[in-house]
C-alpha cells in the first residue's frame, strides 16, 4: 500500500498533464503529495522525514512554477531534492551514521535490519548517494536536451524504473540475513519435536 502511495503524485501529475497542461499538473501534485503525506500517517501513524523534505520542496517550487507560469522551478525541484538527499547521506557518513538504515527498518523490521553488518550499511549509503547524485545530473540533461513531454514520461517511468532497480539491488544484498531468524527457529522446532519424540528414560533401580 505504501509503494502506491509513494507513486500517486508524480502518476496523477502525469495523467493531469497528458489531460491538460503542465500548470494544473503542478496544482495537482501539490494537492497529490498532501494526499500521499497524510495517507501515510493514516496507515502508519509516522511520517519519515525524506516525505517532510520531499512536500516542502514540491510545495515550494510548485508553487514559483504557477506563480510565474514557468516550468524550469519545478523541473529543477527534483534535481535539487536528488543533490539534497545525496548531501545528507555525505554528511552522516562524514559523521559515521547510517541513512538507509531507519528508510529500511521499515520495510524489513529491526530484527532483519539489526542482523545487517555495518561494512554492508555503508555499501548502501554509497550506492544510493551516487544513485541521487546521477540522477540529479540526467535530470537537468533529460530536462533541456529534449522536449517537455519527454521529460515528464522519464520522471513518471524512467526514475522509478531505475529506482526500483537500486531497491531490488538492495535487497538482493541484504538477502542472506533474511533467513537467520528462521533457521534459528527452525532448528528449534525440530530440536522440540526430537525431544518429544524421544521415549522417556526408565528410572533406576
Amino acid at each position: 500500500m505504501k509503494f502506491f502511495l509513494d507513486l500517486f503524485p508524480i502518476i496523477s501529475f502525469f495523467i493531469a498533464y497528458k489531460m491538460y497542461d503542465f500548470m494544473v499538473a503542478t496544482g495537482v501534485l501539490i494537492v497529490a503529495t498532501v494526499f500521499q503525506v497524510g495517507g501515510t500517517w493514516l496507515l502508519t501513524k509516522k511520517i519519515e522525514k525524506i516525505q517532510i523534505i520531499t512536500l516542502v520542496a514540491v510545495c515550494f517550487f510548485g508553487g514559483l512554477t504557477l506563480l510565474f507560469n514557468n516550468p524550469d522551478f519545478l523541473i529543477w525541484k527534483f534535481s535539487i531534492v536528488f543533490w539534497g538527499f545525496a548531501s545528507i547521506i555525505f554528511v552522516r557518513k562524514w559523521m559515521h551514521k547510517t541513512s538507509m538504515q531507519p528508510l529500511f527498518s521499515m520495510l524489513l523490521g529491526e530484527n532483519t535490519v539489526s542482523r545487517i553488518p555495518s561494512e554492508l550499511w555503508q555499501h548502501i549509503d554509497n550506492v544510493w548517494a551516487y544513485f541521487f547524485l546521477i540522477m540529479g545530473g540526467v535530470n537537468l540533461y533529460v530536462a533541456f536536451q529534449f522536449s517537455l513531454d519527454t521529460w515528464v514520461m522519464f520522471e513518471t517511468w524512467g526514475v522509478p524504473f531505475i529506482q526500483v532497480f537500486v531497491i531490488i539491488y538492495t535487497i538482493f544484498k541484504f538477502a542472506p540475513y533474511f533467513d537467520v531468524e528462521e533457521d534459528s527457529n527452525s532448528k528449534q522446532s525440530e530440536a522440540t519435536k526430537t525431544s518429544l519424540d524421544e521415549p522417556p528414560s526408565s528410572p533406576k533401580q
